[in-house]
């Protein structure tokens, strides 16, 4: 869907059966946050989640409510989520992988945007 609203975005299928058409779209479009971004996937470094959380960090810092979701397999997530700075500590979670279907696309539909 990205690549609708921006032509620079490079689109990329998650590796689960969730796809577009399991997804409700809102019938009220939320005006107000916290905004629920979601991650799913590997969680480690090499996939980019240091920057995501070094971004909600900003967002939070420039009065943009937020609050990030992880949701993988994680090999070093006490230390990872050491470094989540304080001020957003409370507002970003790692959950480990969802195997089952329909939580997993649960987790999706109440997500505003997928990262």
């Amino acid at each position: 869907l990205a690549p609708q609203f921006c032509g620079e975005v490079a689109a990329a299928g998650p590796m689960t059966a969730v796809r577009d058409s399991h997804l409700r779209v809102p019938t009220v479009v939320r005006q107000a946050g916290p905004w629920r971004m979601l991650y799913v996937g590997r969680i480690e470094r090499s996939k980019g989640v240091d920057e995501l959380i070094d971004a909600c960090a900003i967002l939070s810092v420039n009065s943009v409510p937020v609050e990030l979701l992880l949701v993988g397999h994680c090999d070093q997530s006490k230390e990872m989520l050491a470094k989540v700075p304080s001020g957003i500590r409370d507002r970003v979670r790692f959950v480990d992988a969802i195997i089952d279907f329909e939580e997993l696309a649960d987790v999706y539909r109440s997500a505003d945007f997928f990262v």
